[in-house]
């Protein structure tokens, strides 16, 4: 048996075939083991701390007995398929996968022997150790419908693969459906959802992978996946984006079926890296547009691709609306736009958003603000600023707010071009910032 760490290699060799006495140890010891395979802390991805030889393999293959009864969680990596149907349980209740090409007839049978041997699992999480080309996933098409077919989820998790519609019609079917991270186009999904919308408010956490965002899909996603449990609803695109109009109805109807004491992350992304230089901008985000969304006074996370056209008083309303926001992002790198909000609109979510801890926030100019304000400001805990394209024009005044009311900063970014002259006063207050 060869044992795996992360510091070395050590190979350990049965020098005699098993005997009774061993399976003796084994089956004492069986009943412990709550979880097969484990997470390289390093790497975060699912590692093999163990590979067996032939002759352990074929010793555990003629015993006609469940291995580990009480097996809950099993994180499989490709050295690890041999053996994974070993130790396929009804016990098993968590089952994560990473997945590479080259061993696609093995993941093959492994996925269509799952809902035989481990029908219980009711969260699937499917990773990948390197990108899949179409043609690949097509190939694996077949064994995932059967294993979806098998299963009644209340969590699926897979964020590349993309889904067919009857697959995908296939997940949202499952009774006990609660978190869905899938990759789908939406205007697919709109359509299926249309064609046969959830019965009940069983979805909390709604997270979609897509190419396109044009349409009308996503308001037609939010209302028919009956989300007055949403916790988190999050569209990731690769292309496109959300027009004014397309925008204003999507927040609407999150404002108008979404409960205000459960919805706590709303994002909409875009891929990082995958933008085409052909697609059209994101439109900015007015006051109006944006304000439904301040009854959610619960609201954590909100990441928007969208810049924020706001002014300091507009600022102060949003920040007062959400006083336990942990991270706020809106698209800062922009440089055809000028931010109407100044120093001051920081001061406001300092004041407070007292729980920010990740802010993307651009403004315009500096100034000295009241000390009786920068009092109430002082000693926040934010460490990630990202400033983008803020043009400034005194550092030191800049540098003095942030110390001030951001002592704990750990990262500030922008976005202007190297040697511009923006580029170098958010230097010259980075410089400042780490002598403080």
């Amino acid at each position: 048996m060869n044992s795996y760490s992360i510091l070395y290699h050590e190979e350990q060799t049965f020098r005699r075939p098993t005997i009774s006495s061993d399976w003796g140890r084994f089956d004492y010891y069986a009943p412990f083991v709550r979880q097969l395979g484990g997470l390289d802390p390093l790497e975060r991805s699912p590692s093999a701390f163990f590979v067996m030889d032939d002759v352990i393999r074929h010793a555990l293959e003629q015993r006609h007995t469940v291995l580990l009864p009480n097996l809950r969680t099993s994180v499989v990596s490709s050295n690890d398929l041999e053996y994974t149907s070993l130790f396929l349980t009804p016990s098993v209740h968590t089952f994560c996968l990473i997945m590479h090409p080259k061993h696609l007839q093995q993941l093959s049978h492994l996925a269509i022997g799952i809902p035989l041997e481990a029908a219980n699992i009711k969260i699937l999480r499917l990773s990948q150790s390197t990108q899949w080309k179409t043609q690949q996933q097509a190939l694996f098409t077949h064994a995932l419908a059967e294993l979806l077919c098998g299963l009644d989820l209340e969590v699926f998790h897979c964020e590349w693969f993309s889904l067919s519609d009857e697959m995908m019609a296939t997940i949202l079917r499952m009774p006990s459906l609660r978190e869905l991270t899938a990759c789908k186009e939406a205007v697919a999904v709109s359509q299926i959802l249309e064609a046969k919308p959830l019965s009940k408010p069983q979805i909390r956490k709604f997270v979609l992978w897509t190419h396109n965002l044009s349409g009308t899909s996503l308001p037609t996603i939010l209302t028919n996946i009956f989300p007055s449990n949403l916790t988190e609803f999050r569209i990731q695109s690769s292309s496109g984006i959300c027009t004014q109009d397309n925008l204003c109805s999507l927040i609407l109807a999150i404002a108008s079926y979404c409960s205000r004491t459960s919805l706590v992350d709303f994002a909409l992304e875009e891929e990082a890296g995958v933008a085409n230089e052909d697609d059209a901008l994101p439109c900015p985000i007015t006051f109006d547009t944006l304000k439904p969304l301040f009854q959610f006074t619960d609201l954590r996370k909100l990441s928007l691709m969208h810049p924020f056209d706001l002014s300091d008083a507009e600022v102060k309303e949003m920040a007062q609306s959400w006083p336990r926001i942990e991270l706020l992002y809106c698209e800062n790198n922009r440089e055809d736009l000028e931010p109407r909000t100044t120093l001051a609109g920081l001061l406001w979510l300092a004041t407070y958003c007292r729980k920010l801890d990740s802010l993307s926030y651009s403004f315009t100019g500096s100034g000295v603000l009241p000390e009786e304000l920068m009092a109430k400001a002082a000693g926040h805990n934010l460490a990630f600023l990202s400033v983008g394209w803020s043009r400034i024009d005194n550092p030191s005044e800049v540098s003095d707010f942030l110390n001030t009311a951001f002592p704990k900063l750990v990262l500030l970014l922008w976005g202007a071009e190297p040697d511009s002259v923006d580029s170098e006063r958010w230097q010259e207050v980075q410089a400042q910032i780490q002598r403080a």
